[in-house]
């Protein structure tokens, strides 16, 4: 089977780098990224080649979380859409997208994730929002599909509308904007108190002269290990988000509830974008 160019490099040297792996470890392997790539690739060039390759050598499964390192969920997604305009071979992937569904919504009989007292999704403490913003976000596309085909997910006894997806969305934005229980927002320079102390250390360094020579050692010593706020704001990121008992430390030593991430923000936007527009349009 020929296809093209990196993904065909990427088919044919199959392998993993955990072995030298620091961190940002890959836990979920390489079958997501390839299904996520042919996916992708099938919709922007309509090669059928691609599409051969999703229906007779990907490997797919239901899961209950979507993210940096485990993508299935948002292929799924992807392909649904392609299976309501008439490509009913895709009819596994429109079903395994149902399943991740019944698997995260609150309401599902079939709930898998820990939701905090305060309604918030937590799948692991280090960076939780960033599994909360992809939950919103593949919530709000799902939703958006849902409503277009005039469908629903079954989920065994509990049925879920369109309108039922958005809502979830909806509330957990809400929390990272300030409805939590410590009405306080986990957004950079939004709401009503936001963190001061992101885990940044480019945000901890103060103006300095021109002359002074500032060292990688001198940095952390002078201004990142030290309780005072980030002089430089960094406006509108969401940091790593509060623990289990909606508990969030605004510190800049602990990573885990200040780390400010391009995977936490990038998929907030869409979302924000929708709820946004909704609201304008009186519609959620």
């Amino acid at each position: 089977m020929l296809l093209c160019c990196l993904f065909q490099f990427a088919e044919e040297h199959q392998g993993t780098f955990d072995g030298a792996c620091p961190f940002y470890c890959s836990h979920s392997g390489y079958n997501d990224e390839l299904l996520w790539g042919a996916s992708w690739l099938y919709i922007a060039t309509k090669d059928p080649l691609y599409l051969q390759y999703v229906n007779e050598e990907s490997t797919s499964a239901v899961v209950n979380e979507f993210s940096w390192d485990l993508k299935y969920a948002g292929a799924q997604v992807l392909l649904s859409q392609l299976y309501w305009e008439g490509q009913k071979e895709l009819h596994m992937f429109q079903q395994q997208a149902d399943g991740y569904i019944c698997a995260v919504h609150p309401d599902s009989p079939y709930r898998q994730p820990f939701m905090t007292p305060g309604g918030l999704i937590h799948f692991r403490d280090g960076a939780n929002s960033q599994y909360v913003t992809s939950t919103a976000f593949l919530f709000s596309v799902y939703s958006d599909l849902l409503a277009r085909h005039n469908v629903q997910v079954i989920c065994g006894e509990k049925t879920l509308t369109h309108t039922d997806l958005m809502c979830f969305a909806k509330q957990e934005m809400n929390y990272l904007l300030g409805h939590n229980p410590a009405h306080r927002s986990i957004m950079v320079g939004f709401g009503h108190n936001p963190p001061l102390h992101a885990h940044h250390r480019g945000a901890s360094i103060p103006v300095t002269a021109k002359t002074e020579d500032v060292t990688c050692g001198m940095s952390f010593a002078l201004w990142f290990n030290t309780d005072a706020p980030n002089p430089n704001e960094l406006t509108g990121a969401i940091l790593g988000g509060p623990d289990r008992a909606d508990v969030f430390i605004d510190s800049r030593m602990n990573s885990s509830y200040t780390e400010p991430c391009t995977y936490i923000n990038s998929l907030a936007i869409g979302v924000l974008a929708k709820l946004a527009h909704k609201a304008k349009h009186h519609e959620l």
